[in-house]
């Protein structure tokens, strides 16, 4: 019995010297550093500078009434990078407005009926007929030499506002200026803030000179009639997006980098 009892007690000693060395603080020196950090968010802030803002808040780019085959409209807009960050595409949207006609009401409804029926049926309505009416040119600006020299569009290719607003880009606007499927207007180096780009814009209301028919009297009526008193509102949005993220090594790196075009 004493031998289990003294095996007991040095069991439980050697236990409460384990613990008694596991548990102690016995360290006396020691430093300590401080780490701080702080943030700011750059701005992505571009305006048209050339326009004049409706009521709504958009601007203006065409206004315009008792209109012809055969007119054009020729219009520039001025883009700017007002923020502090670097514009990396500028994306355009098409915001379809609303068509106005009373079609009974015009000369000769009642002979260009069929002509209109042939429209509807080629193009799906008589709004994407008479969108396709309206042919574009896009053309920017080269900013060293400040002239509207460089062509968005395939020259020789017919680009309407059908198409703008189908988005037919293939075969009618320049490979460089299609960004996943989107109308892109900046340039390969974007905007630099600060930096300004033009565009100008060509609507032409394409004079078509098909007839009805090919006999007298009103067969020599031009299919172009139908639209006569016709209007419609057409809206573009411009959407301006920023870089991809960089990784920044240095303080102050991409304060200065954000606002510049890296290149590839």
């Amino acid at each position: 019995m004493e031998m289990k009892k003294k095996i007991g007690v040095g069991v439980l000693t050697g236990m409460i010297g384990l613990s008694l060395v596991g548990g102690g603080t016995w360290a006396a020196f020691n430093d300590v550093e401080q780490l701080s950090g702080s943030f700011a968010t750059g701005e992505l802030d571009f305006t048209i500078t050339d326009r004049t803002a409706g009521e709504d808040g958009s601007f203006v780019l065409f206004e315009d009434a008792n209109l012809k085959p055969g007119d054009e409209l020729h219009r520039t807009i001025t883009f700017r990078n007002n923020g502090s960050l670097h514009i990396d595409k500028l994306l355009v949207h098409v915001d379809e407005g609303v068509f106005a006609q009373d079609f009974s009401s015009i000369p000769n409804s009642a002979e260009l009926s069929a002509a209109k029926a042939e429209y509807e049926g080629e193009f799906g309505s008589i709004e994407d007929a008479f969108l396709d009416q309206f042919v574009i040119t896009f053309l920017e600006s080269d900013r060293a030499a400040g002239n509207l020299v460089n062509p968005v569009t395939i020259p020789g290719a017919r680009f309407s506002l059908l198409d703008l607003k189908e988005k037919n880009y293939t075969g009618k606007i320049r490979s460089e200026y299609i960004t996943n499927g989107d109308l892109d207007l900046s340039t390969t180096r974007g905007l630099e803030v600060g930096d300004q780009d033009v565009i100008k814009f060509e609507i032409e209301f394409e004079n078509d000179d098909e007839r009805i028919g090919s006999g007298g009297g009103t067969d020599r009526l031009f299919k172009q009639n139908v639209f006569q008193g016709a209007s419609m509102n057409f809206g573009l949005s411009i959407e301006a997006t920023q870089d991809e993220g960089f990784v920044g090594t240095e303080d102050g790196e991409l304060e200065t980098r954000n606002g510049l075009y890296q290149g590839n």
